[in-house]
């Protein structure tokens, strides 16, 4: 049984600590890694935190780099959230033979690079890189969200109460399905917990499913989906006409998915010393601003 724990990281008095915040590599290492160097990420540095909201694989073909690269990094210094692709890689291992969202997703060809054994698929169900992978994503490593300060980090979004047990909650319409509970932070039941990395962030967030954690001044910081349709339904309509993947500031939401394995980048979020959320263009840093006519 998963429990949906948090991990507080205390800043030691005197520290100038920093916070790198990635989400949805998806098997991109390279863009991943470039992401991290522009923002000036040090993995040596002991006052670097490395945050990733998840979705670590599938669509890339770098999946082993980012693994290793990941698991390199002292735990005392990075925290990795559950996403729904994680969840998929598991459930995959415990079929007869992959669906087609196993294929559509790129898991199936993750599980291939990650037992590095061919395409033979019980093999590569069985290997002993893909048990290590997953007992990896299986122990304390991996938590379900992260609370520091006002920040709320997830993959999609907080665990949130289902009317229609039947329904999968990436069908669930959040107007009419969803609803806010306020002991969400204890939460044990799986389902609530794997169904909170699926949905849509900003349809949760129209629905007024963040509002009751907004009044107390949270802000939720999610990947998941990518960010141009956070312009497009939460930035006005300025964004109706053009795309944007550059990370998202809403009112008490921020979105960082850059839709990787389109636009070849990942977006990097820096968090300093004062909890003030900033990123790396030209070499200098700009302040992440609320957008104006963002909810």
């Amino acid at each position: 049984m998963l429990s949906f724990i948090a991990l507080y990281i205390i800043r030691k008095r005197g520290e100038t600590m920093k916070y790198f915040v990635a989400s949805d590599i998806h098997g991109f290492f390279n863009e991943f890694k470039a992401a991290l160097d522009e923002a000036g990420y040090d993995v040596n540095n002991l006052n670097h935190h490395l945050i990733i909201c998840g979705d670590i694989f599938d669509r890339g073909l770098q999946a082993n780099e980012v693994y290793n690269f990941l698991r390199s990094i002292p735990k005392d210094r990075r925290t990795y959230i559950r996403g729904n692709h994680e969840y998929l890689l598991r459930d995959l291992t415990k079929k007869y033979s992959p669906e087609y969202h196993d294929f559509t997703n790129g898991t199936v060809d993750t599980l291939f690079q990650l037992s590095n054994i061919g395409d033979d698929f019980r093999k590569s169900q069985n290997s002993l890189k893909v048990k290590e992978v997953l007992d990896w994503f299986d122990s304390d490593e991996w938590i379900n969200y992260l609370e520091i300060d006002k920040y709320i980090f997830v993959h999609s979004f907080i665990p949130l109460y289902k009317h229609n047990k039947m329904l999968h909650y990436y069908f669930a319409d959040p107007f009419i399905d969803l609803m806010y509970i306020d002991k969400w932070r204890t939460i044990k039941s799986e389902e609530m917990i794997e169904g909170s990395t699926w949905g849509c962030p900003w349809k949760n967030y129209l629905a007024g499913l963040f509002e009751a954690e907004a009044q107390k001044g949270k802000i939720l910081v999610c990947g998941h989906w990518h960010t141009n349709d956070f312009y497009l339904h939460l930035g006005g309509k300025i964004y109706e006409n053009f795309e944007c993947y550059d990370i998202f500031r809403g009112k008490n939401i921020i979105a960082l998915d850059a839709c990787t394995a389109r636009t070849r980048k990942v977006n990097a979020m820096i968090i300093n010393e004062d909890f003030e959320p900033y990123y790396i263009k030209d070499k200098e840093e700009v302040k992440l601003e609320i957008f104006v006519d963002s909810l």
